[in-house]
């Protein structure tokens, strides 16, 4: 999509902060999705074994608060990404005449696009690939299913057991009238109660990330391609961040 020309310099001047505060972002974010325990969480209430039993201990329930959400970080680093992309195509496009289409699965992406642009683009894609390379993945040894109320992938309840530590006396021998009888105290376990844990994680399935990497590193050959097949031509701004990172996020 063609964009109104800027001057040069207010393109330059609103580039700058954008790479200063939203470089700064998206590396907090890329150090983020390597802590894959901010992304779990865990919910855990006591049930006793036997309610009727007043004497039987109880415990409070245990928690542990889910602190990112993956999706949401993972947007975060795209709307950082649709901005600079643009700034870039619109600062490129205004002083270079080389140019050549990236085109993926026949669907014309960006028309015309610059040799500097594609050089930028080639950078940043190895970049976005290696965010989304690090983004925390589903355990895949439970049984996840989504719960789009709360945004976040549950797991069916588990259930295990509290025991509790109690005396058990055993009578090795019967005192008789020519000695004493001998008894022993022993401590065994004993089940006083159940956890019923539901496990919750905000981090995406295997297979989106995978689907992710095969998308990102095939609009990467496009646009190498189309770098290297770029012709000289002056052409005008364009606003190319949001039809490229369509292509990278779409749910299908």
């Amino acid at each position: 999509m063609a964009k109104k020309p800027k001057k040069l310099n207010q393109i330059l001047a609103s580039e700058k902060e954008l790479r200063t505060n939203g470089y700064k972002r998206a590396s907090e974010i890329y150090k983020l999705f390597q802590k894959p325990d901010h992304f779990n969480g865990f919910a855990k209430a006591y049930r006793k074994k036997d309610e009727t039993d007043e004497k039987s201990e109880e415990f409070p329930p245990e928690r542990k608060v889910i602190q990112h959400d993956a999706a949401e970080l993972l947007e975060e680093v795209r709307q950082y990404m649709v901005k600079l992309f643009d700034f870039e195509a619109t600062k490129d496009l205004a002083n270079c005449s080389a140019k050549a289409d990236v085109i993926v699965d026949g669907n014309l992406l960006i028309k015309d696009a610059p040799a500097t642009l594609l050089l930028f683009l080639e950078k940043q894609l190895r970049d976005l690939r290696a965010e989304i390379d690090k983004i925390p993945v589903l355990d895949p040894a439970e049984a996840w299913s989504f719960d789009p109320e709360a945004r976040t992938y549950k797991t069916p309840i588990t259930t295990t057991h509290k025991t509790k530590k109690e005396p058990r006396v055993v009578v090795k021998f019967e005192p008789t009238e020519h000695q004493p009888g001998q008894a022993e105290v022993f401590h065994e376990d004993r089940v006083v109660g159940y956890w019923d844990t539901v496990k919750m994680s905000t981090a995406l399935s295997a297979t989106r990330r995978k689907l992710l990497l095969e998308r990102v590193d095939k609009l990467a050959e496009a646009v190498k391609h189309a770098r290297e097949e770029a012709n000289e031509q002056v052409a005008p701004g364009l606003e190319v961040g949001q039809g490229l990172l369509d292509f990278v996020f779409r749910d299908s």
